[in-house]
């Protein structure tokens, strides 16, 4: 897409959001939760070790909890719209996407296992040619040393004349074929999920951790030092 098809939006926030509330709410709000905070505060220094203190707390925990859901109430509704919005606009692109979404997926997958099929084509050949040349390499020392042999059979020290090596084998870099897909090596994470599932528990720069997890099937047969109270 050429550049000058995308245009750049630019959102300056010129009213705090804050203003844009309702302000007297807001003044209320603000109001209420400095006096809260004042009342729960006395209410940590009294404690709850006497009936009377904790009754204090007990209704200043449910007024605080109260007035946190009214706050949450009133920013959701600023906030709900432009969830909403995000995700609109998030299935609208999804909508004028979808057209090339699947098939391009296809077609990458075409050409990312031709691009495989290349570099492990060269692989194989550059195995063979090192093969071939260690191959010449240990017959050239295999003649060597049946001159060698030789020489010390008909009397003499043991010289002989030195094997010439052919020129190092040049692995074939491509196999008539041209890898113009560019690629790079990333961990494949699928792999590496399924041989830590597998049993294998060390791989060069893998830190492969146990995970425990749970599930409650049956609250009630939870036993008590695994409970605790919450309000009703």
């Amino acid at each position: 897409m050429p550049e000058t098809a995308i245009q750049k939006i630019e959102v300056r926030t010129i009213t705090p959001v804050l203003d844009t509330i309702n302000a007297v709410l807001v003044r209320k709000l603000k109001a209420n939760v400095e006096e809260l905070a004042a009342v729960t505060n006395r209410a940590i220094e009294k404690g709850v070790k006497t009936d009377e203190n904790a009754a204090i707390a007990d209704t200043a925990v449910r007024r605080n909890y109260k007035a946190i859901n009214i706050g949450h109430e009133i920013r959701k509704q600023y906030t709900r719209p432009l969830d909403d919005g995000k995700k609109e606009i998030t299935l609208e692109v999804e909508i004028i996407l979808s057209p090339i979404v699947e098939s391009n997926k296809i077609l990458d997958d075409l050409v990312m296992e031709r691009s495989r099929e290349i570099k492990a084509a060269e692989a194989e050949a550059k195995r063979e040619a090192e093969q071939e040349q260690r191959d010449i390499e240990e017959a050239a020392r295999k003649e060597e040393k049946r001159r060698k042999n030789i020489s010390l059979a008909q009397g003499g020290e043991g010289n002989y004349r030195p094997v010439k090596v052919d020129a190092p084998i040049r692995p074939v870099a491509q196999i008539g074929m041209m890898n113009a897909t560019r690629t790079r090596s990333i961990p494949d994470r699928d792999i590496i999920e399924k041989a830590v599932e597998n049993g294998i528990r060390e791989i060069p720069g893998v830190h492969i951790f146990q995970v425990w997890t749970f599930k409650v099937e049956d609250s009630k047969k939870v036993p008590e030092l695994y409970r605790k109270d919450v309000r009703g």
